[in-house]
């Protein structure tokens, strides 16, 4: 098994993100990619866009779309009611994919996400994109999420996968 991150620890990181704007998009294109990774991640009062003209990009907080190999795992990842992640599409194409993942198998592992999370397809035409929220414990309370698309011109909405250790769903 693969040691668990200790926070504090020597090798442990963090990553603090506050009142700032990255901005990876295209304005003919696809957009962008923004991949955030550390042990530990919070972002407050931030606004991340990944969009572009024909395909939205890709947005990865803490780790890749269901825990791929391809980026390290965040143990705790948060992201406030003031914090947005937009992947969307501008005219013509589909929604971008947006992660906001942290290790669902250590039951350290945190992800509260608050925010706004927008991976719309295109005005004209294109699908909805994807959205993951993940951990071993999952907060979502309050959060946001748009994965629509131009159902007149036959798009069709995209999904947001919710993947929790276990799931109580309350009014």
């Amino acid at each position: 098994p693969e040691p668990v991150p200790v926070p504090g620890a020597p090798n442990s990181s963090s990553l603090i993100i506050q009142n700032t704007s990255i901005t990876a998009s295209s304005r003919k294109g696809q957009g962008g990619k923004v991949y955030l990774t550390a042990d530990t991640i919070d972002l407050s009062h931030t606004l991340i866009l990944a969009t572009g003209d024909t395909a939205g990009g890709q947005i990865k907080i803490g780790g890749d779309w269901q825990g791929g190999p391809y980026l390290p795992q965040a143990q705790t990842v948060t992201l406030d009611q003031d914090t947005t992640l937009n992947s969307r599409t501008i005219t013509q194409g589909n929604g971008g994919m947006i992660v906001v993942w942290s290790d669902i198998t250590n039951p350290l592992g945190r992800t509260i996400a608050l925010g706004t999370l927008i991976s719309e397809g295109g005005k004209e035409r294109g699908d909805g994109g994807q959205i993951e929220t993940s951990g071993y414990d999952l907060k979502v309370d309050g959060i946001t999420i748009s994965t629509k698309a131009n159902e007149a011109a036959g798009g069709k909405t995209g999904e947001w996968l919710l993947d929790p250790r276990n799931i109580t769903i309350t009014t």
